[in-house]
């Protein structure tokens, strides 16, 4: 049996979480025979793993995308801001762009969206944090962008709410397998 890409970053993940977060140290990591899909040791005691996809609908105005389908294109979306800020000189540090809900007609807004963002990085090339920048809104949707510091230079999607806190895209993973540790724990 073979993995597919998404169950071998989850599987990835999750043996990161269990050694940095739990400080378990699983040795022995086996595909199974789905079902299971794997297989790790911890203490001498082997564990089987189902490594299933949630899958979570957004609703875009008469149809329904999946959220897999929005993330990767909003992932493509912020390495082609990157690029073109590349190309034009304009990426200077680390921006967090993040959408608050699909728009509709996405690609048909991509256009406003890329030239406010390359706008927002030219603006703030002289400061080494920016502030929170909304750059877009289509009635209680929005994309914001945000610079984060200078040190690095690309463009990340981020997770959250310029109200709240922004995650890093590679947090959401980890975060994730917090959140099912602590509903787990809480149903034993």
């Amino acid at each position: 049996m073979t993995l597919r890409k998404e169950e071998k970053d989850c599987w990835n993940n999750f043996e990161k979480y269990l050694g940095e977060e739990l400080g378990l140290n699983p040795t022995n990591w086996r595909e199974g025979e789905d079902p299971p899909d794997c297989y790790f040791t911890i203490d001498s005691q082997d564990y089987a793993v189902e490594i299933t996809t949630i899958m979570v609908e957004i609703n875009l105005d008469s149809r329904k995308l999946p959220e897999k389908g929005f993330r990767s294109s909003v992932d493509e979306f912020a390495k082609e801001i990157e690029d073109e800020a590349v190309k034009k000189g304009l990426l200077d540090g680390a921006y967090v762009i993040s959408f608050f809900g699909p728009f509709s007609k996405f690609r048909k807004k991509k256009k406003k969206i890329k030239n406010a963002s390359l706008k927002y990085m030219k603006e703030s090339q002289a400061q080494e944090r920016g502030s929170w920048k909304v750059i877009y809104k289509e009635g209680s949707r929005n994309c914001a962008i945000y610079k984060a510091g200078t040190g690095k230079k690309w463009v990340s999607l981020g997770i959250g709410s310029p109200d709240f806190y922004v995650r890093w895209t590679e947090l959401a993973p980890k975060e994730a397998c917090y959140l099912l540790h602590r509903r787990a724990c809480r149903w034993s």
